[in-house]
């Protein structure tokens, strides 16, 4: 495990714990392990990629498309200590959405450890700097309780619902939600009943559990956005 520093060519940004770096195919072994998590697959979606040449060719058609789209993407987040990756993190545009969305995703290990707001909050400062963004949105699914924590320590607010018109595949990828370039939003579901009952028990929990300002779940996918960077850059 190497660290990045400013001069290398893959080198995007750092803040005091972390430096988020380009994902590359070097990357592939790394992300077959974070796309196979058992958290990943519930919140985020199962990306069919069993082996590192698969998860080569999701970098490929994935990240790096990006980058070379709009020079932005997922990017691969790093300990500074020790180079040791961590997880993935940065801006997407999705097809289907007007506004760039930030995703993120960490391995379980280091999760707790306030490492995903440090990540995200240095991306969307990055984005307003080197992008202009002035506006950012966030997908999230109802019941992922912390990920819709964080995005409110960020700032962000409840904006609009996004729900599957089938509820087997959404923007042509099977049921589930997505950090990545797939843009895929929502968790897995056997068929409409199902989906209505996950909303209502969805909803009820967070309005009960977290009683976050600002927030409505009574959808599958939640999508937050912010005008404001202030909120974002202070660190």
């Amino acid at each position: 495990m190497t660290t990045v520093d400013r001069g290398d060519p893959s080198f995007v940004l750092e803040t005091e714990r972390l430096t988020l770096r380009r994902l590359d195919e070097t990357d592939a072994e790394f992300m077959l392990g974070l796309l196979n998590e058992p958290s990943f697959h519930r919140y985020i979606g199962d990306r069919g990629v069993r082996t590192e040449e698969e998860a080569r060719a999701y970098i490929r058609n994935g990240p790096m498309a990006s980058y070379e789209k709009f020079g932005f993407g997922l990017w691969l987040v790093l300990q500074k200590e020790d180079g040791a990756p961590i997880g993935i993190c940065g801006l997407l545009k999705r097809d289907t959405l007007p506004d760039v969305d930030v995703g993120f995703a960490l391995r379980p290990a280091f999760w707790g450890m306030g490492y995903a707001l440090e990540a995200a909050a240095g991306v969307l400062a990055f984005g307003r700097k080197a992008f202009e963004l002035s506006r950012v949105a966030a997908i999230v699914q109802a019941d992922n309780e912390a990920s819709i924590r964080l995005l409110g320590k960020l700032g962000l607010h409840f904006y609009t619902l996004a729900q599957a018109k089938d509820p087997r595949r959404v923007d042509g990828h099977r049921k589930s939600k997505s950090i990545g370039s797939e843009n895929t939003l929502e968790r897995d579901v056997r068929d409409k009943n199902e989906i209505k009952l996950h909303l209502r028990r969805s909803a009820d929990k967070i309005a009960r559990r977290l009683r976050l300002k600002g927030f409505v779940a009574s959808g599958v996918g939640v999508k937050l956005k912010t005008a404001d960077f202030k909120s974002l850059t202070r660190q």
